[in-house]
């Protein structure tokens, strides 16, 4: 049995670390037709991709021999679309590699590629036993359309016995390697950058409203329906508190949001550095779609706010969202409840405006699931 011991979770995440960002690489190096993943020139990666140059002695003396399961179109997850060759290819990618520097530690592989089999292993880990669930590619369609947009996404588990776990940290890589590390046992959060500088953030950094850029909205709303449920943000004729602003050389007063239909984890990957104002999680989530959720709130300067309640979310809950874990079958629950990333220094009146109407949108969907729950015991 692979018990973790008091040390091992943050070499852990060094590890997982590295494998994050070489998957988003990987992800980007599909379309020139090659992979680079069977000549890794890992002395070389690591020297790159890490900025701490004791963790090369990381390539010394690593176990070999875990072979998990392939991952196949035959997943368990009926969420998003079917998967395509890039969620395969990367998701057994990942598996490669934490086969090859986490062996004797990580007993099992689960995620949103992952198939039944290797669920079934994840969800019955012996008692202190260690998994990750992984995302390969969060955002497949921004990846194949525009080649940005997208994330990967790997979370690290103790089991506690009869299925049920703790959530010990995660590290998330959007397209452009911004990386998001967080470690849940120490409560520690930082971000990596594309060239490797790490600065570590948490709850003492003051708040700089100098970075917010006012009026600034993302969402998860890039197809049709989506931009239907959330039609209220993207209305130019309502106003949203927002002071006046200076475009073109001209005022606009009373202006609208900035919207971004790009959002989820790649978005949320950068936002402890970044300006974003708004980030809203519209619909309920797997825990491997919102593992940055943990490193954002630890990092400080924001607050989640629920949907259904309009209350700020704290740290431990959040962490305890992120350790429900079930099998991503379509009629299994989502433990992370939607809600608004609102930044510290936001203007008050635009954030009432927003979480008014994201308390609708949420009233609305209620009332349509429980009418199709209706018309479905009907119909049966």
């Amino acid at each position: 049995m692979n018990r973790l011991i008091p040390t091992s979770t943050s070499h852990i995440i060094e590890k997982l670390t590295m494998i994050c960002r070489w998957a988003v690489d990987e992800t980007l190096e599909i379309a020139y037709g090659t992979s680079r993943s069977p000549g890794l020139d890992l002395n070389l990666k690591v020297g790159s991709q890490l900025s701490h140059g004791e963790q090369l002695d990381l390539l010394d003396g690593l176990p070999q021999g875990m072979n998990p399961s392939p991952a196949t179109v035959a997943r368990l997850s009926k969420y998003g679309a079917p998967a395509t060759k890039e969620d395969i290819h990367v998701h057994q990618f990942i598996q490669d590699k934490i086969s090859e520097w986490l062996t004797g530690l990580i007993s099992a592989i689960a995620g949103e590629e992952a198939s039944p089999e290797d669920w079934a292993a994840f969800l019955a880990l012996e008692k202190d036993a260690l998994g990750v669930i992984v995302d390969s590619v969060d955002g497949t369609t921004n990846a194949r359309a525009i080649r940005s947009g997208f994330s990967c996404n790997i979370g690290l588990y103790r089991s506690l016995g009869s299925g049920k776990f703790k959530f010990l940290g995660s590290v998330s890589t959007n397209q452009s390697r911004e990386t998001l590390i967080f470690d849940a046992r120490s409560g520690s959060t930082s971000m990596v950058s594309p060239r490797n500088s790490e600065v570590a953030l948490g709850q003492a950094t003051e708040p700089d409203s100098s970075q917010n850029v006012p009026g600034t909205y993302a969402s998860v709303a890039a197809r049709g329906d989506s931009r239907a449920e959330l039609a209220a943000f993207f209305d130019t004729d309502t106003s949203f508190g927002l002071n006046p602003v200076t475009y073109g050389g001209v005022v606009e007063y009373s202006p609208a949001l900035h919207t971004f239909t790009l959002g989820g984890a790649p978005v949320m990957i950068s936002f402890p550095l970044g300006g974003l104002e708004y980030l809203h999680v519209p619909h309920d989530q797997t825990p491997y779609d919102a593992f940055p959720l943990a490193g954002v709130i630890a990092a400080g300067n924001c607050t989640y706010f629920q949907a259904e309640t309009l209350q700020p979310v704290s740290q431990i809950e959040i962490e305890d969202w992120l350790s429900t874990v079930t099998g991503p079958g379509g009629s299994n629950p989502r433990p992370v409840k939607e809600g608004l990333l609102v930044r510290a220094g936001a203007r008050r009146e635009t954030t009432q405006h927003l979480l008014a109407e994201v308390h609708k949108a949420w009233r609305v969907r209620q009332t349509i699931s429980a009418a199709n729950s209706d018309t479905e015991g009907t119909v049966a």
